[in-house]
């Protein structure tokens, strides 16, 4: 079997979707290497700049390359099915068809989004995915959502959970290379929670910022909030002016640190030396930080929201998104009861066995399989 995948994404996604690219397509080579997995992408990316038109000519290139270029070089590369992995997927095809969306975001809290891109959604893409052969998400809260605000039938949509991201160190903990890490990032010493990811506004950052001053009212010990990771994409999504200001509302000073972006190197150590994760995420079609947590054996905290509770079970300790109060006496138990912390990190540690980039592929398969006629091509891996 012959599968095109449209990689355009890799030149745009940050942080979830690139890590749901880079974990699953090895993925696919290593459980089906009787398979060739044919990957198409542009030559050149977006153009960087943050001028309209710039922006105007990025989405119309995406649109020319969604419907036009990639259903030629599919139909080339004589494939049997095309995998689109991020929402935009061509409307005709030489081959059938099956979309990843994540979550439902564009429909649900449209306001967040450009409205260019708003309107290639709805004129292109959706159209395209209520005519494909299959939607994949990565989560049921994530399916019921698509199936709710889209009309895309739900037995169209399939849930596939991924799996946290791979990093070269993710071995046993290393003191003397951890408190390198920390040194760098002026932690050495400190006790901190964690949060990871861009700064949008769904993250409900502004309050994890009051939630630590209410804690940290109630202790004596200093306690450090680390929010590691970009500004949002773009401007109706970035949320970095409202965190500021929150951080100057409490009058936390250096107590919240933004780092920015945090290389791969460094995120073992940040998750390991932590008491605590921190997920009061709003809207998450899946919530990959919980197992990154998991994996390196820091307690979560996450909002009873969104897709949170699917993914981190009974491995959590939940608060309210909506009450800061709520999570500032979680955050106390996790750092006060130690029976508490070593009980989250034993579930969590069990509970992440579940999820690996193996069974997502081997998932991704089946579907891929479901919508293509019983005769295929088979063949070796390669790029185009």
């Amino acid at each position: 079997m012959r599968i095109g995948i449209d990689t355009y994404c890799l030149y745009t996604a940050r942080t979830g979707v690139r890590a749901y690219v880079e974990g699953l397509l090895p993925a696919l080579a290593r459980v089906a290497p009787q398979h060739a997995f044919v990957q198409f992408r542009p030559r050149r990316g977006p153009r960087k700049d943050d001028a309209a038109l710039s922006k105007a000519l990025n989405h119309l290139t995406m649109a020319g390359w969604t419907e036009i270029t990639l259903p030629l070089r599919a139909q080339r590369a004589h494939c049997d099915v095309l995998l689109s992995l991020e929402y935009a997927s061509p409307r005709f095809a030489p081959c059938p068809r099956v979309v990843v969306f994540y979550d439902a975001l564009f429909w649900s809290d449209p306001t967040h989004y450009n409205r260019w891109w708003r309107l290639l959604q709805d004129r292109l893409y959706l159209p395209a995915a209520r005519r494909a052969g299959r939607v994949i998400t990565i989560s049921e809260h994530a399916r019921t959502a698509i199936a709710r605000h889209t009309g895309i039938s739900p037995d169209k949509i399939v849930s596939i959970a991924p799996a946290g991201k791979r990093r070269a160190n993710t071995s046993a903990a290393d003191a003397a290379a951890d408190a390198a890490v920390l040194a760098r990032y002026g932690l050495r010493g400190r006790a901190y929670v964690l949060h990871m990811g861009v700064l949008e506004k769904r993250k409900n950052l502004p309050f994890l910022v009051e939630a630590i001053a209410r804690c940290q009212r109630e202790r004596d010990e200093p306690l450090y909030l680390v929010l590691a990771g970009q500004p949002g994409p773009k401007d109706d999504m970035d949320d970095s002016a409202a965190i500021r200001a929150a951080i100057a509302r409490h009058d936390l000073g250096e107590r919240v640190m933004l780092p920015g972006y945090v290389p791969d190197e460094d995120v073992p150590a940040l998750y390991r030396c932590s008491r605590a994760y921190a997920f009061p995420s709003l809207q998450e079609g899946f919530g990959i930080p919980i197992l990154e947590a998991f994996e390196h054996g820091t307690p979560v905290l996450a909002a009873r929201a969104s897709a949170l509770p699917e993914i981190a079970g009974d491995a959590a300790l939940y608060f309210d998104p909506h009450d800061a109060a709520d999570l500032a006496r979680a955050l106390g138990r996790v750092l006060d009861d130690a029976a508490l912390r070593d009980d989250l990190v034993a579930r969590g540690r069990a509970r992440g066995q579940a999820f690996t980039w193996e069974r997502t592929a081997r998932g991704v398969l089946d579907v891929l399989e479901s919508v293509i006629p019983a005769t295929r091509s088979k063949g070796h891996a390669s790029d185009c």
